[in-house]
């Protein structure tokens, strides 16, 4: 299976562990990122037709050496199953600033993979103390912030005739219900900065949960581990047996 994220740094989050944990469940997949740091709908919509070379583009796009590309020429590059958009993250609970963009670049998305599935990746509130200036949209609130995406990506679905939601959202507020996962109950933070998953935690919760959705199958019994000192194997079980129950 092959997959294709429009997207930005979340879905580098997203992405990061899901080849791995992919392979340590027998699912045979392919990650492609193509990213331009905090962009939003607006943004990849700018870039259609056009040849400038803005987004990074590879299997991993937060290290050094990533290639650069322009919209079309990536989507014209590969054949995939799936192709996956997503709103920039202080944008996700305004519905005001996915319309008219979300679907000229789906419709454009179409034109390049007629035969792909079109998946919206639901992105997540931020840390309850985020210095993000764009928490101040959802009144610094994360549970606000969660309410307010959640409705705009399941009315962004249904606009674009999405085959499925990644509901990565609805799974960071879930295990933040969890005092494992609660900073002010002394839980682990499943963020790095307030906004962009942990490196433990929050990445292998969002890549596991993007393999369960695209259909890796035994969920609860993947072997993967993030390389950290200091990972605890109940919070990793607690995640697994969340995603299971999330994915269905």
């Amino acid at each position: 299976m092959k997959i294709l994220c429009i997207g930005n740094s979340f879905s580098v989050d997203a992405c990061s562990y899901m080849t791995k944990i992919a392979e340590a469940g027998g699912f045979d997949l392919k990650t492609v990122n193509l990213v331009i740091g905090g962009c939003s709908l607006e943004r990849h919509c700018s870039n259609i037709g056009m040849d400038d070379e803005e987004h990074l583009y590879g299997k991993q796009v937060d290290g050094a050496g990533a290639e650069k590309i322009s919209l079309d020429a990536a989507l014209a590059e590969d054949t995939y199953d799936v192709v996956t958009i997503q709103q920039a993250s202080h944008f996700s609970g305004l519905w005001d600033t996915y319309e008219p963009y979300l679907m000229t670049l789906v419709e454009h998305v179409r034109k390049f993979q007629p035969n792909a599935k079109l998946a919206v990746h639901q992105t997540w509130a931020y840390e309850q103390d985020s210095p993000h200036g764009g928490f101040n949209n959802y009144e610094s609130n994360r549970h606000l912030m969660h309410a307010m995406l959640s409705e705009c990506y399941e009315r962004a679905a249904k606009l674009a005739g999405a085959d499925f939601v990644i509901r990565s959202g609805d799974l960071i507020a879930t295990l933040r219900d969890s005092w494992r996962f609660d900073p002010e109950k002394f839980g682990s933070r499943l963020t790095r900065d307030g906004f962009h998953m942990s490196y433990d935690y929050g990445r292998y919760a969002i890549g596991l949960l993007w393999c369960a959705t695209l259909g890796m199958k035994n969920v609860e019994e993947n072997s993967f581990r993030p390389p950290f000192f200091g990972i605890q194997e109940e919070k990793l079980a607690f995640i697994r047996k969340t995603v299971a129950a999330l994915v269905g």
